[in-house]
Parts: C-alpha cells; structure tokens; sequence
C-alpha cells in the first residue's frame, strides 16, 4: 500500500500511465481505495521470492518471475 498511497498522491493528470513493481512477492492487499483510484495505471510486477503474489491480482498487474 505504501507505493500505491505515493501514486495516488500523484496529481490525476501527472500520474504515469504504467507502473512496475519490483518486490520479493510478500506485498499484502492492496486497500480497495487504491484498487478504484489507480484502475487507469497499468501494473507490472516483477518478483524474485517464492510467493504466489495473489495479492497484486487485485491491481490487474503483468507478473513476472524472476530467477532466483
């Protein structure tokens, strides 16, 4: 949440189109304000752990494992 809460505090109109999230998988649920608000930002995730990152499915994100 705490990167979403930063890219919600983007202007509407200066906020970038796509944005990538690079973590060890262990993210939590993203607050259902944040979902609503940033459904016109592209995500793409990029994770090197072994979690299954169910949770960034909630932001429409492009999941991508990297080797570990």
């Amino acid at each position: 949440n705490c990167v979403l809460e930063h890219l919600d505090r983007i202007p509407a109109s200066k906020r970038p189109r796509r944005a990538v999230v690079v973590t060890d998988g262990w993210v939590g649920t993203p607050a259902a304000p944040f979902v609503e608000r940033l459904a016109s930002i592209r995500f793409f995730a990029a994770i090197a752990g072994d979690d299954k990152c169910e949770d960034l499915k909630s932001l429409n994100a492009r999941i991508t494992r990297l080797p570990i």
